[in-house]
């Protein structure tokens, strides 16, 4: 089971069975966020200050390949998450991007080829037990969500994110297109494709830098 996204024109929202309110309050550059998580039992006070991508410090070969993300995207009714640590981060036709790769049997696959926004969310290694129970179960059979103790909240109406992020990249998809067998130049790439089950790979635009603050 996945979010499901309840009373659109308003920002608070409640998420399923995960029973998650969260609310905003946007100033400026400064993002406060409120929330409560049931499975947690916590009352969560943060706040996030938007960056450049210039200003944005980690290394993205360990936020990446070695903490890993969680890329979320919604559909206007729901939403979904699952774990990446394939991806990066760069420059593209003169604007700042960010490279995501989705096999097409992945549930979160359905959310990404219907929205044209998707967002990037950057732990740190205090999450790893968190995200590896959401790269191993699917939102089609369970709330994972709830399941792995995270506070989902939405940056804006189409930006599905979580709470505990230490930095979260809002993208908008600019190309899409599916890797191809006749395209591998390095045959030790098919070791990564038995089932011949290639990413679709996404170059997104990114709008917007949120670090939370200490």
């Amino acid at each position: 089971m996945t979010g499901k996204l309840e009373n659109k024109s308003n920002i608070g929202r409640m998420f399923g069975s995960s029973s998650t309110i969260c609310a905003f309050l946007c100033k400026k550059q400064r993002i406060h966020i409120t929330g409560t998580n049931t499975k947690k039992g916590t009352v969560i006070n943060m706040s996030y200050i938007e960056i450049k991508p210039e200003e944005l410090s980690g290394n993205t070969f360990k936020m990446i390949g070695s903490d890993w993300m969680l890329v979320s995207c919604a559909d206007g009714e729901k939403f979904n998450t699952m774990t990446a640590s394939w991806g990066g981060m760069g420059v593209l036709w003169g604007k700042n991007v960010a490279f995501v790769f989705i096999r097409p049997q992945r549930y979160t696959y359905e959310f990404t080829e219907k929205s044209d926004i998707l967002t990037l969310s950057f732990f740190g290694g205090e999450m790893r037990d968190a995200l590896t129970l959401c790269g191993r179960k699917s939102g089609r059979d369970c709330d994972k969500v709830a399941e792995a103790g995270l506070t989902p909240y939405w940056i804006d109406e189409k930006s599905p994110a979580f709470s505990e992020a230490k930095v979260i990249l809002k993208c908008r998809k600019m190309y899409a297109d599916v890797l191809r067998e006749e395209a591998v130049v390095d045959s030790t790439v098919m070791n990564n494709y038995a089932a011949k089950d290639f990413h679709r790979v996404y170059v997104c635009e990114i709008e917007k830098i949120l670090l939370k603050e200490d």
